[in-house]
Formats: C-alpha cells, sequence, structure tokens
C-alpha cells in the first residue's frame, strides 16, 4: 500500500535503514549520536534490529510518542539495549 504522494513501507525501511548506516559510517564506535525522528521511521530501524521483515512491520510493536530508544553499535552489529518511556 501507498499513501497519496507517499512511499511504501518497503521504501521508507530502505530510507531509514540506508540513513541509519550513513550516520553509523560517520562516526566511530563508542561516539554518542543523537538521531531525531518521526515514530514512524523509528518503528522502522527497531523493526529492522529485532530481525523483522517488511512484510511484518504492522505486526510489530509501536513506539509512543517521544520514546526514546537506545542503539549501541559495535563495528557492523546494531542493537537495541534499552526503551525509555
Amino acid at each position: 500500500w501507498r499513501a497519496p504522494n507517499g512511499e511504501t513501507i518497503r521504501e521508507t525501511m530502505s530510507r531509514v535503514i540506508k540513513s541509519f548506516k550513513k550516520i553509523a559510517r560517520a562516526h566511530r564506535p563508542g561516539d554518542r549520536v543523537l538521531i531525531v525522528s518521526h515514530g514512524s521511521a523509528l518503528r522502522c530501524l527497531t523493526h529492522l534490529l529485532h530481525g523483522g521483515k517488511p512484510k511484518d512491520f504492522w505486526h510489530s510493536a509501536s513506539l509512543d510518542n517521544a520514546e526514546i530508544v537506545e542503539i549501541h553499535r559495535d563495528g557492523k552489529k546494531a542493537k537495541i539495549v534499552s526503551t525509555y518511556k
């Protein structure tokens, strides 16, 4: 499904993960980086980091407004370590 003049979830996921990887490459492991985003983009990132497939996106847990997700990256691997509401 595509919203009028919008993108599909697969396109959103692709854009979000590409942006996350670009940001990660621009910083060294251990650097602290703050990324502020809309909930749907953050939901895409957390869904993918949990190993979710694009087709299962609508079955993943939604995020609350202003929820904070802490992600640690060690080399090429990234994982969610905690969430704060």
